[in-house]
C-alpha cells in the first residue's frame, strides 16, 4: 500500500474553528476526505472529517482507557507495525490514491506522537496547522453541544493545546486563530499554502468568503470557569498564542514552560481521576475481549458437538433405515417361505423375531447415542453460560457507579430503617392502647350488667312491697 507524499494535519481542541480551516486547505488544492459526511446540528457545513481516522484516533483512545473529552495526555499504545498497518488502512479509506491531503480531527492533539512516527517511517513529509480560540467561547459551544463542564472545557482546551504544540515543535506549523483570521484571511492562507509548497489558487479567497458562516459560530455567551485559576491560566495562555499567531510565530517550548507547570499543578486532581477511569477501562477491556474469546471458543465447540450429534444420528438413521430393509426383506422371505411350505412355523417365527430383536437393538443404539451427545451438548451449553456469567460477574464488579449508588443510598437506608422502627414501635403502642381499650370496655360491660342485675332486683322488691 502505498503512501500519501504531502499531509496538512488540522489540529486544536474541539468547537475552534478546525472545520472550517480544513474546509478552506480544500480550497488550497488539498485532497478532502471523501468520507467527511454531511452537514451537521452543530456544523451546517460538514465537519470535514475523514470518518475512518477519526474512527482509529477513538480506537486508540479506547485502548488508552480514554475519550475525546480527555483532560491529560493518555498513555498511548506502541507504535508498532500493526498501528503504522491501522494508519495506512484509514487513510487510504478516506483518501485513496490522494498523494496530497489534508487530514483534519481535534483527537491528533492527543495521538500526534503516533501519527508524526508514522509519517517518519513511512517517508511522508507534513506539516501542522493548529487552530486557537477563546477558551471561554470554546467552554460555551462545548456546553451547548454537549452539556460539557466549562472547568472541564478549558482544561482540556489547554491540554489539547499544550500537547499539540509539544508534539509538533519539529514540523513546520503555523497558529491560526478563529474566527479572527476570517476577516482578512488572504495573510493565512498565504502562511498556509507556503507550508503546503505551492501558491495560493486565485479563487481561493472567494471559496473562503463563501465558506464562511458567522451565523454558524457560538458566542461567549455567560460561560465561566468555577475555578479562578484555570480560566485565567486558559486566557493567558490564549493572549500569548493570539500575539504569537498575529506575527506568523509559534512559541517554543521555553515560552510554554511555565504554563505547562501550572497546567500540571492545577490539572493534578482530574488527571489522577481520569487515570484510575482508564485503568478500570484498560481492565474491563480485558475481561470482555477473554470473555468474547472464552464465548466464540464455547460456541465453536458447541457447533463441533452439534455436528458429530447430527452425523452420529444420521448415520444411526441410516444403519436404521438398512436394518428396517433387511427385516422387511426378512419378513417377506419368511412370509414367501410360509406360503410355499418350505419352512415350518417354529422356524419362520424364531427368525422373524430375530429380525424384529435386531431392530430393536439398533433403535436403543441409536437412542443411547443421541441422548449421550444431547447430554455432551447441554454439558458444554451450561459450561459457556458459567464462563459468560462468571466473566459477566467479574466485570460487574468493577463497576464504581454501583458502588457510588449505593454509598448515595446507605443514609436514605438508614432513614427508611429508623422509620421503620419508629412504625413499629407505633404499632405496638396502638396495639396496646387497643388491649387497655378492649379491657375498659370489658369492665364497663360488667358494671353494666350488674346496674341490670340491681335495677331487676330493686323491682322485685317494689312488687313484692
Amino acid at each position: 500500500m502505498s503512501s500519501p507524499r504531502f499531509i496538512l494535519f488540522v489540529a486544536g481542541m474541539h468547537r475552534s474553528g478546525t472545520s472550517f480551516l480544513g474546509e478552506c486547505c480544500g480550497a488550497l488544492g488539498l485532497a478532502l476526505p471523501d468520507d467527511r459526511g454531511g452537514p451537521a446540528p452543530d456544523n451546517p457545513r460538514g465537519h470535514f472529517e475523514p470518518q475512518a481516522v477519526v474512527t482509529l484516533n477513538d480506537a486508540i483512545l479506547a485502548e488508552a482507557g480514554a475519550v475525546w473529552q480527555r483532560i491529560g495526555a493518555p498513555d498511548l499504545p506502541s507504535a508498532d507495525n500493526a498501528l503504522f498497518e491501522r494508519i495506512d488502512a484509514a487513510l487510504a479509506e478516506s483518501f485513496g490514491t490522494s498523494d496530497r491531503l489534508m487530514v483534519k480531527d481535534p483527537r491528533l492533539s492527543l495521538t500526534f506522537p503516533l501519527w508524526l512516527e508514522w509519517a517518519r517511517l513511512r517517508g511522508v513529509d507534513a506539516a501542522a496547522l493548529i487552530a486557537v480560540r477563546d477558551p471561554r467561547e470554546t467552554a460555551h459551544s462545548l456546553d451547548r453541544r454537549d452539556g460539557m463542564d466549562a472547568d472541564a472545557a478549558m482544561l482540556s482546551w489547554i491540554g489539547h493545546t499544550l500537547g499539540a504544540l509539544s508534539a509538533t515543535e519539529t514540523l513546520p506549523r503555523e497558529l491560526v486563530v478563529f474566527p479572527d483570521w476570517t476577516t482578512e484571511p488572504k495573510a493565512t492562507l498565504e502562511r498556509i499554502a507556503r507550508l503546503t509548497g505551492q501558491p495560493v489558487p486565485e479563487t481561493a479567497r472567494a471559496l473562503v468568503a463563501e465558506a464562511f458562516q458567522p451565523d454558524a459560530v457560538h458566542g461567549r455567551g455567560d460561560t465561566a470557569a468555577a475555578d479562578g485559576p484555570v480560566e485565567a491560566l486558559a486566557l493567558d495562555l490564549f493572549a500569548l498564542l493570539r500575539e504569537a499567531a498575529e506575527v506568523g510565530r509559534v512559541p517554543d517550548r521555553a515560552a510554554l514552560a511555565a504554563f505547562s507547570a501550572t497546567y500540571e499543578r492545577l490539572s493534578a486532581g482530574a488527571r489522577g481521576i481520569e487515570a484510575v477511569h482508564a485503568a478500570r477501562h484498560r481492565t474491563d477491556a480485558v475481561l470482555l475481549a477473554q470473555r468474547d474469546a472464552r464465548t466464540a471458543e464455547l460456541q465453536l465447540h458447541v457447533a463441533a458437538t452439534e455436528a458429530q450429534r447430527d452425523e452420529a444420528v444420521a448415520s444411526l438413521t441410516q444403519m436404521l433405515r438398512a436394518t428396517e430393509i433387511q427385516r422387511d426383506e426378512a419378513i417377506a422371505a419368511i412370509d414367501d417361505a410360509f406360503e410355499s411350505g418350505r419352512r415350518d412355523a417354529r422356524g419362520i417365527a424364531v427368525e422373524r423375531d430375530n429380525a424384529r430383536a435386531l431392530l430393536a437393538a439398533t433403535e436403543a443404539q441409536r437412542d443411547e447415542a443421541v441422548a449421550a451427545f444431547s447430554q455432551r451438548l447441554a454439558a458444554t451449553e451450561a459450561q459457556r453460560d458459567e464462563a459468560v456469567a462468571a466473566f459477566s460477574a467479574r466485570l460487574a464488579a468493577t463497576e464504581t457507579q454501583r458502588d457510588e449508588a449505593l454509598v448515595l443510598i446507605g443514609p436514605v437506608a438508614a432513614q427508611r430503617d429508623h422509620l421503620q422502627a419508629l412504625l413499629t414501635a407505633t404499632e405496638a403502642q396502638r396495639d396496646e392502647m387497643t388491649a387497655l381499650a378492649d379491657d375498659r370496655w370489658a369492665v364497663i360491660e360488667d358494671l353494666q350488667d350488674r346496674l341490670a342485675h340491681a335495677s331487676a332486683h330493686i323491682a322485685a322488691s317494689d312488687q313484692l312491697l
